[in-house]
Order: structure tokens, then sequence, then C-alpha cells
């Protein structure tokens, strides 16, 4: 291992708001030698490398940026590129339209070390971190934080990826499922679930923030008949993961993770 961080980051066709996204990750208080960032490009090249490039040049200096271009579209397929050319000992997943404490990657790192995987605050804005819309993630951790916290109580915080600090040998070989493009961050953390051990919370003045985006994948709305076919892919997925060794997952939280994907299709 090369660092002790390494910083996934996806972009799909990326506007000017992965600029605030790499600049919180300029600004973080962790040594600089310590952590990389991969930005993962995916599907159209330009101009968006080019001006990626320039940006990192004259706005980057001292940090590790490495910029990967790969013509296939998908998160899943990016994030599983990164985590494949990644050099550090604990993976970041980071979107390219959110932004971080400087603070996110030293609190984080301080639990992670201890072998204990860290879960971070999470507050959601539209164009202002200083908003504080409402999300489900800041309830479970506001709710949660103090007490002792286990992979059930928290399971919503593991339908997502980031706000997290994750141990490479937690992932070892395993990857996400590329067919998925909703639902795919809950069946990777389902996948790596059998390897986590104790989970902690890190303060709330180390936070993530989700940006919200009308265009977003996941705020635009697809057709009915497509989101049943994913629910019934999914189910069969988890299963599939299960029963390959059902001693090592927790039977209640695949419940809880099917009892999600039925009850949002019911709600859709």
């Amino acid at each position: 291992m090369m660092y002790d961080i390494s910083v996934i980051i996806p972009s799909f066709k990326p506007d000017n708001y992965i600029h605030d996204c790499l600049y919180s990750l300029k600004n973080q208080t962790f040594k600089k030698y310590g952590y990389e960032i991969i930005i993962i490009l995916n599907g159209p090249k330009e101009p968006y490398y080019t001006w990626l490039c320039a940006y990192i040049k004259t706005e980057m200096l001292g940090n590790h940026v490495t910029i990967i271009y790969n013509d296939t579209a998908g998160v899943s397929h990016a994030r599983n590129i990164g985590i494949d050319q990644s050099k550090g000992r604990f993976i970041a997943f980071i979107d390219d339209d959110d932004v971080v404490s400087e603070n996110y990657l030293q609190g984080l790192h301080n639990i992670a070390i201890n072998n204990t995987l860290p879960l971070s605050y999470a507050r959601s804005f539209i164009s202002n971190i200083y908003e504080n819309k409402k999300y489900y993630i800041t309830n479970t951790y506001e709710k949660l934080y103090g007490k002792k916290v286990n992979i059930l109580n928290s399971r919503s915080l593991f339908s997502i990826s980031y706000c997290k600090l994750i141990d490479r040998d937690i992932i070892a070989d395993r990857r996400f499922d590329i067919h998925f493009q909703n639902g795919e961050d809950a069946l990777f953390m389902f996948l790596i679930s059998d390897r986590i051990g104790k989970m902690q919370f890190a303060t709330q003045n180390v936070i993530y923030y989700r940006r919200i985006r009308k265009n977003s994948l996941s705020t635009s709305k697809r057709h009915r008949k497509d989101k049943l076919y994913t629910c019934i892919m999914l189910i069969i997925a988890y299963m599939r993961i299960y029963l390959k060794n059902p001693l090592k997952y927790n039977f209640l939280f695949l419940f809880t993770r099917l009892m999600a994907i039925i009850r949002n299709f019911i709600l859709m």
C-alpha cells in the first residue's frame, strides 16, 4: 500500500460542481501524502477530460490526483475500476457532486485504524451546504449517536457506500454489480457485510454533504415495469449472495434489505 486512503470519485459528464468536491478534498486536514484521489471519468471523454486535467494541474497542487478515462458508462463500473487501481489501505467513495468537511478523512481514519468501520454524519443540500434538507441518513445518525451501533439499527446507512471509510480487507475481491443502476450501493454493502465487525459514529463535525440535483439518477423517475424488473432482479441477487455463505451473513439484515426493496416499489 502506498497510501493510507484512496478516495474514489466516479464522474459522468461532470459540471462545475465537481470543483466543489475536489476543493473540499484539497483542503483536508489529513496529511496530503497519505491519501490519493482517483477520478474515473466514464462515458463521453471531451470536453470533460481536458478541463478536469487543467483544473487539477492548477488547483490541486500537492495532492495526488489521478484521472482514469473509460468509455463505458455506469457508476458501478467506474467504482470497480477505482478499486482495482487504488493503492490505499482504506477506501472512501465520494460522488462527484458532493462535498465533505475538511476533517472528513482524518475523522474517519482515526476510527478505521482501530479495526472499526467509521460512519460519518450526513447532510443534504441543494446549492448551499449550510442548508439542512430532510435526509433519512441524517435522521439515523442523530437517533443513534452516542449509542451502541450495529448492522441492524444502522441498516439505513448501509443503503449507501459513502459516509464510510472501508478497509480494503473487507472489500477484498468483491465488487459492485454492474447490472444495476439503482440499488447497487445497498447490494454492495450487503455483499461485504460478512466481514464488518465493530462500527462507530464519527463526531458530528465530520460531515458528508449530499447534493440534491433534479437530474441525478437517484432522483429520476422510471417506468413502473422497469422498476418491478429491477426489484425482482435485486431480490435474486441478494438471495444468491446469502445462499452462497448463509452462516456468514446476518439473516435479519438480509430480511430488512428485501423488505426495503418491496416497500420502495409499493411506494413508487
